[in-house]
């Protein structure tokens, strides 16, 4: 709650540094509540799933939240690991693609046999795992979030505590009403309602093209108002990519999603690093690349870095 009075009283976000006017200030918007919409998700059925799977008072609490604590973290950080070398980059994504998979599989052991005590502690390992993915893949991104594009920290991150304070709130509020006044049917219907609106939100939310934080160009023909806001942009090596590749745009009319390609292929990233960058199919790039080669009339990337620098020498001269 601190954190959100202090996101209110500094007035929500700054404005990234490559959108433009009231547009591009709402897409940072709805890319920021998406992003606490997620957050909020998630936390509840953490920790409505928490409630639920919690052993009697009389239970060994030792072997029931150490060993699972224990066992999810080093399987977390090895899992963290593997991600990052499969997928090279990584974004807010990696909070759903990681956590709803094993959210529905927390619950089968205790739809198994709710009083096993042994299949609660499973229950709980498989929880905590998705939940150090909420917490690797929002961190993560939001980190990410202020490379790219800048605002404050405590706008940002103000928005995650918020969600997740909140949905720990509501999330607990659940749980103990489902365990003191529902019998087991009642449990099993409640936590299948509550998981398909997890996963709804996840899919309403976690494809937000907000969420991609490559620095999308402003409009063209339209300067940056704010003359050093202009040439800090222009200091900084993705903005110069990006300025190339919107030349490109102009001259052989490229399209929005084919002139970010073209910033990324500019910057010497390969293919692999495109598709997790802009989170589409490796096919889906080399369509892009195809297409930015043939309108370009170039036949490598080589090509068309000479290309832009070459278009960027002329424009100087």
């Amino acid at each position: 709650m601190c954190f959100g009075s202090m996101h209110l009283a500094r007035g929500g976000d700054a404005c990234p540094p490559f959108d433009a006017g009231a547009e591009g200030r709402a897409a940072g918007h709805r890319g920021l509540r998406s992003f606490t919409l997620l957050a909020f998700a998630s936390w509840v059925q953490i920790a409505f799933f928490r409630v639920l799977s919690t052993p009697e008072l009389s239970g060994n609490r030792f072997t029931h939240y150490l060993i699972p604590f224990s066992f999810a973290c080093v399987t977390s950080l090895v899992m963290l690991l593997l991600c990052m070398r499969m997928s090279r980059y990584l974004n807010v994504s990696l909070a759903y693609r990681w956590s709803l998979p094993l959210f529905m599989l927390s619950y089968v052991p205790i739809i198994i046999d709710y009083g096993n005590v042994d299949l609660r502690i499973l229950a709980y390992a498989i929880n905590f795992l998705g939940m150090f993915g909420v917490q690797f893949g929002c961190w993560i991104g939001a980190c990410k979030y202020l490379r790219r594009k800048g605002g404050g920290t405590v706008d940002l991150f103000s928005r995650y505590a918020l969600g997740e304070g909140a949905g720990i709130f509501l999330g607990s509020l659940g749980g103990l009403f489902a365990v003191k006044s529902l019998d087991m049917q009642g449990i099993v219907a409640l936590s299948i309602a509550l998981m398909s609106l997890v996963v709804f939100v996840a899919m309403a939310t976690g494809f937000n093209p907000n969420w991609v934080f490559h620095g999308s160009h402003a409009p063209r023909g339209r300067a940056p108002e704010d003359p050093k806001a202009a040439s800090a942009s222009r200091a900084a090596p993705e903005a110069i990519f990006l300025d190339e590749a919107v030349d490109l745009q102009n001259r052989f009319g490229l399209t929005e999603r084919e002139t970010d390609v073209a910033a990324l292929l500019l910057e010497g990233r390969s293919r692999p690093f495109i598709r997790d960058e802009l989170v589409v199919s490796i096919n889906t790039v080399s369509t892009h690349v195809r297409s930015i080669f043939a309108k370009c009339g170039v036949h490598s990337q080589q090509e068309l870095m000479v290309l832009a620098r070459n278009a960027r020498s002329d424009s100087e001269d």
